[in-house]
Order: structure tokens, then sequence, then C-alpha cells
């Protein structure tokens, strides 16, 4: 079955303007490109795609042009990608074995296989162009795809007993076919008609010299039939194979482009002509590549690289020139945060089994539009690894903190590595059983601006750093002091009282360093299923402080509410409650079946909820869903979404997903106290417009009115926090006339006005 879309109009037609290119609604991927899988050129471009998705460069002017699910794409993790000349079609493989065709900019969807229960290795290894057709080598078959038809023509299994067979590649020389399979090569005829019988192939055999090695890839190029065995390059021709000159130590690709014959490696690529003579090596010892997974030869002989951490590269001999595309550099995200226009981004620094990953991916900040990456290539003094928390000072943003899983933390200001406290001149502490390895696995800021970090594994496993750089540890009666050491997030309420907990999963830990008990410690309290002060579970995945003080904790067994936090440390404390919501005639908890593992709070004090089946947001007491969004209902990349964050000016929801993360424009943002800078967008309000108008700035939860210029009322909402929407209708659900509009918004006393004018043109 095939499913036709319009690249670039699948799910939000972008037709207003706005301050930074985003209509309300609209979504934004923030993939990371540096991992080039698979290249192919058409007439007009270079296709790259990467373990985050898709994009091409533009032959004629070399821009760098980003294509994503959001752009009309069914999927996001790309595993190979070719272009047919004949009939004018890119096709796209998914990791997941769904397949895109993109002809004339549109997006014909083949899910066939997909969908198909699977014996064996259900991916595809390569595509291989010919004639209307393209053949998919599987990890159980060949797969025949009409590109004419846009539809599944025929499978070709070539297990003699049944059993699935892998595919590595596919050729033809215009009377055979070939398959490199992982027991040797299989030939038959073009024109047979029962290719679909493994009978009707034949196995290449020690008569026809065939080396013993493991044929790794096959292609023809000049008329002759190449094959990729072990560290060597054979030609077939006259039934014979025979070894030719071609250098191939270490390759795992033969590839043909523009009459050439390239020799793929980890470290070079070897390039030759029609007559096995060489024409170009390439080999580096600077760095400027580190993991080729693939190359492309045009027909004026400059090369492309596709490098797994370097993204996509261009030879101009004798150097190299890198195409970056604006993204982060990694697609795993261990922790995000947006704050006053900055999101900052850490991947992640530790295993399933909370041991070190010695990643050296760094961290990225998000600010104008544009993605930066901080590492020790990009910067000589940040020597680190495994970068796990982060946290921006909400005062000044310029200074924010980034925990790493082994290295300590690290305090950055004005675009400056400021400090970096470690075990040698902090209150942190290495971990138990390796104490060189100084773990800070969370961190918030309370509201004295005290960062107060996890050191997980530590004897002390709670650190303050004050503003002035100085630091101390605590130990808690009853909790951290009976060994708890596996703490993995802090958080602060409103009443400056400290949630964490650990990965033991044994409930939660409140306290306050201010309140102190008969022996001078830190009164502090476990909240846990045997107290009877958390219900469902003791298993805590995350934590939220809300616009009105409550407290939101998410376990694998949904929500649990803290409705009064500023009585846990009382005599009197009053314990976490499910949410009850009443559907289909039966009173159930919300999200009960679902393990939460993130949860923002917006400027209208709604809550999104992130679980591994997707994102939900929910009205402020929970009772009423907005949105559920999932990969088949949007352009979340992974259901399983593990970061939350929110740019309360502009609105802007950032999904951390198991797939990477993306971006959605919010109805709701930060309240103000005052009205300020209040912007109305799109203005003008265009005839073709569709979307939704949106008025930023206001003062907190804003009565907003909308009139003609003759004072006629044509709409009244409330704002959402700092944001108020309309739809361009009247009362009547009409849309309004051309006209110039007068917005009028105040606070709930009605001292706080302002007038806005929109322009709209119908």
């Amino acid at each position: 079955m095939v499913y036709r879309f319009t690249l670039l109009f699948l799910f939000f037609i972008l037709k207003g303007i706005h301050s930074n290119g985003q209509e309300i609604g609209a979504w934004k991927s923030h993939f990371s490109y540096t991992n080039i899988v698979d290249l192919a050129e058409t007439p007009e471009r270079i296709y790259a795609a990467s373990s985050g998705g898709l994009f091409y460069i533009d032959k004629e002017d070399n821009s760098a042009n980003i294509v994503s699910k959001i752009d009309g794409l069914s999927d996001n993790i790309i595993s190979k990608i070719a272009y047919s000349k004949e009939t004018k079609t890119t096709v796209i493989v998914y990791e997941n074995t769904n397949i895109d065709l993109i002809k004339d900019d549109k997006v014909s969807n083949v899910p066939d296989i997909l969908n198909k229960q699977i014996l064996g290795k259900k991916y595809i290894n390569k595509i291989f162009c010919t004639g209307n057709l393209a053949y998919l080598s599987a990890g159980f078959a060949i797969i025949v795809l009409d590109l004419k038809r846009e539809e599944i023509k025929d499978t070709y299994n070539l297990g003699i007993t049944g059993a699935a067979l892998e595919i590595f590649q596919v050729t033809t020389n215009g009377n055979s076919i070939f398959a490199a399979a992982e027991d040797g090569v299989y030939e038959s005829t073009l024109d047979n008609p029962f290719l679909t019988n493994p009978n009707q192939w034949i196995k290449h055999s020690s008569a026809q010299n065939i080396p013993s090695t493991k044929i790794k890839s096959i292609v023809t190029f000049a008329g002759k039939v190449y094959g990729l065995f072990g560290d060597d390059v054979f030609r077939f021709e006259n039934n014979t194979w025979a070894k030719t000159p071609f250098f191939a130590l270490g390759a795992f690709l033969l590839r043909v482009d523009n009459s050439t014959l390239s020799a793929v490696t980890n470290y070079g690529v070897f390039v030759y002509d029609e007559n096995e003579n060489s024409l170009i090596t390439l080999q580096t010892n600077d760095g400027s590549y580190e993991n080729i997974k693939t190359s492309l030869v045009l027909a004026n002989r400059k090369v492309w690289i596709g490098d797994g951490s370097k993204g996509l590269i261009r030879f101009n001999n004798p150097g190299f020139e890198n195409f970056p595309v604006n993204g982060p550099p990694f697609n795993t995200i261990g922790d995000i945060i947006s704050k006053n226009r900055k999101v900052l981004m850490a991947p992640g620094g530790r295993g399933l089994n909370f041991a070190p990953l010695f990643n050296q991916d760094g961290f990225s900040i998000l600010e104008d539009g544009k993605w930066s990456i901080l590492n020790k290539t990009t910067n000589p003094d940040l020597q680190f690894f495994d970068f796990e928390t982060v946290e921006i000072d909400p005062i000044n943003p310029e200074i924010f903190y980034v925990g790493s899983f082994g290295s300590g933390l690290i305090k950055y200001q004005d675009n400056k590595l400021a400090k970096v406290y470690n075990i040698s001149n902090s209150a942190l502490m290495g971990a138990l059983a390796d104490e060189t390895s100084c773990r800070v696995s969370g961190l918030a800021l309370d509201l004295d601006r005290n960062l107060w970090a996890c050191n997980y594994l530590s004897p002390t496993p709670i650190v303050r750093f004050k503003p002035d750089g100085t630091s101390n540890s605590y130990t808690l009666p009853g909790i951290t002091d009976f060994g708890r050491t596996d703490l993995i997030e802090i958080m602060v309420d409103a009443f400056d009282q400290k949630w964490f907990f650990g990965a033991k999963n044994d409930g939660v830990g409140v306290f306050n360093e201010k309140i102190k008990d008969g022996n001078g410690k830190p009164v502090a309290r476990l909240l846990d299923v045997s107290t009877g002060l958390i219900e469902s579970s003791n298993k805590v995945r995350c934590m939220v402080s809300d616009l009105e003080g409550a407290v939101w904790i998410g376990t694998d067994k949904g929500l649990v509410v803290y409705y009064d936090p500023g009585s846990i440390l009382t005599n009197r404390p009053q314990g976490g409650q499910q949410i009850k919501i009443v559907q289909n005639g039966l009173v159930q908890f919300l999200l009960g079946s679902e393990t939460i593992i993130s949860i923002a709070v917006d400027g209208a004090n709604r809550k999104w909820i992130g679980t591994n089946n997707g994102v939900w947001l929910f009205s402020e007491d929970g009772q009423n869903a907005i949105h559920n969004f999932t990969t088949l209902n949007s352009p979340l990349p992974g259901n399983e979404v593990r970061k939350i964050a929110i740019d309360g000016i502009n609105g802007d929801v950032y999904f951390g997903t198991n797939a990477g993360l993306v971006s959605y424009k919010s109805t709701s943002t930060d309240g103000g106290i005052t009205n300020s800078n209040v912007l109305v967008y799109p203005n003008p309000v265009r005839e073709n417009f569709q979307g939704t108008i949106a008025i930023q700035g206001l003062v907190k939860d804003a009565n907003v009115k909308i009139t003609d210029v003759t004072g006629n009322l044509v709409f009244q909402t409330v704002a959402e926090g700092g944001q108020a929407i309309w739809n361009g209708k009247d009362f009547k659900n009409q849309k309004v006339n051309t006209g110039v509009y007068l917005v009028f918004a105040s606070n709930s006393d009605g001292l706080e006005t302002v007038v806005s004018k929109i322009l709209f043109i119908n």
C-alpha cells in the first residue's frame, strides 16, 4: 500500500510570520547530523542520511537543507538511501524497514515491510536501483520494489530449506542477477520467471575459483561484476573469479558512481577507473575524518565522504571541507533545560548500571536558533567526559552549570569556562570503591541561588555551592546517614525544600537545611509507601514543583501529587495522592498504568508529562487531556520521552526522546507582573493564513478583548500564562473582515492595560 504526501506540508503549513519562524502548533527538529550513514546523488542535490535524519546539499549554492518527519517524511532514523536515474526517485529506507519514495518533492510511503511479520533479521543492508526497480538486500531475502508502481513487486528468499538467508548486496550485469549472501554468492538470469523459487538460483562454487573468505559487497562496474572478499577485490568474468590489483585493506564496501569504483574503509577511500587504474587515494592522519561510513564520487571527480562522527565532508584536493548542519552533536539526551531563550543539553554520562560511559561528546547550547558544541575539540580546556546534568542561572543566563558523571562540576560564565569543582577544591567526593570518579548526577538552584548537587555514591551525597563558590556537604538523619549514597536527582520547591530520589527505588527524600533537629542536623523525611506518604509506588522517575507550589512526582505507576508540600517536614505531613478521573463512567487514576519519566510545567500551570508511550499535556489540575503526541500522530521521533524543557518566553516545548530532540510551539508562555514587549504575530494576518494568532508578552492570565476600530467586541479570552491566542474568527465563528483590530489586555484588577493593533486582510 502506498501513501502520498507533499514534502514540507504534511503536518503543519507554516504560512505565518513569527519572530523565530514558527507558528503556534508547529514542530521543529533538533537532530544531530554528524553521523552520516549513506549518500546519494541526484541531478540537483547531494543527499546525506544520518542517524538523526536527512539533509541535502544544493549543488548550485552549496546550502544545507534539512528534510525530516516534520517536512513530510514518514519516519526518522534512516539506514539507507539511493537514487534511481530512470524514475527520478530517491529511495529512503528507515531502520525499522519503513520506505519512502521522493519524486518531484512529493513523498510516497511504502510501509509493507514495516507492517509485515518477518522471520529472520528485519532490516535492509543495501539498495540497488536499475531500470524501474530497486532491489533491497534484506536480512531475510531480496525485496523487489517497483518504483513506477510504487509497490513491492516480489520477494526472493534464497534459503533452500525455507529458512531466511541474509543478503548483503545485489547487482545485475544486464543478463544475470547476483546476490552477495551470508554464505556466498548466488546467481540467476534476470529473465527467469521463477526467481521466487530458491532452486532457480545457482550458488557459486570452487569450480568458479570463488574465494574462501566471506563476501561483503558486490557491484557491477564497466560491465563486469566485482566482489569484496575479506581485504581483496575480485572480478567475475567468463564464469571465473580473479583477484584484482585494487587496494582494499580493511574495506567493507564497494561503491560505483559516475564511471568510478571505490573501495571504502573506515580510514580512507580508494577510487579506480574503468581500466582498474588508481584515480584517487584518500587517507589522512590529521583527524579530518575518523570513521568513514560511505563515499560518493561525482562526475567532476570530487569526492564526498560520509563520516560517522565528523558528518559530511568534501575532498578538495589537497584539503577537506566540512558541511556542518545546524544541530546538536548527539541524539542521546541525558538532561535538557531552557531558560531565557537558551537551551542547554547534555548527552548523559551514566549507563544502565549507573557506571560512567566515558562519553566525550561534550554538551550543546541552542541560542538565537543556532546550536554550538562545547567539548575538548572545540574547547581544549574542556578535558572532561560524561556530561550528565545541566542548570542555568535564572537571573543571569550567561552563568550555567554542567555536572559530569566522573569529572565533577563545571561553571560557565560569559561563554568561558569559569570554574571546575572536583574532589580537590570542593565538598564533592569520589565514588565509593572508585575515589577518583567524581560523579555529579543532579543539579538544582534554590531561591537564594545556591546550587545543590547530587554527588552519586559519595559518603556525603548532597553538596551545596554558594554563589561565591564555597561548598559544604550534607548527610540527613534517617536517610543518607544510613548509607544511602545513590542519589540521582534533586529539586527545590516553592518552600525552598529540597526533594531528591535515588537509583534504588525507595521513595523520595525531603529536607530543609534551614530547619535543624536536636542534633543540629537538617530536618529530613523519607516519603515512601510504607510510611503512607506516597501512593502507588516507590519507583520515582521525575519530579517538579508547579506554579501553585504543588509537587508532582512521576513513578512507574503514574502520578503522585503533593498539594501541601509545606507540611511535609511538620508533625502532620500531608502525603501524596494519585489524581482520580472519571473515564467511561469508571473512576480511574490518571495515567495509573504508565511509567512517568518526565514532567514539566508551562506558563499556564499545565502539565506536560512524558511516558514510555509518548507525551501528554493536561490542564492545571490534570482533569482534562489537551494533547497526546506519539510517533503515530506527530513528528515525535520516539515514544520514550525522557526529558521535557520549556522556554517560557516563546512557548517552545522541547521533547528529548530516545530517538532525538524536537520542539513544539505551544499556546502558553510565562506570564509577567506587567505587560512587557507585547508582540502580536503574525501581523499583518494575510488572506491565506489559516493558523492561530498569538498575543505574547502579557501579564499572567490576562483578560484579553479584541474589538474593531468602532469598539465592537469580536473576541475575548484569558491568556494562557503570558500568551493569548485567537483563530481570527468572531463569536459567530466567522472569519473577521479586512481591517484594523484593537487588542486590550488587563490583569484581574484591570490595573495593567495595553493596547495593540492587528491588521487583518481577508
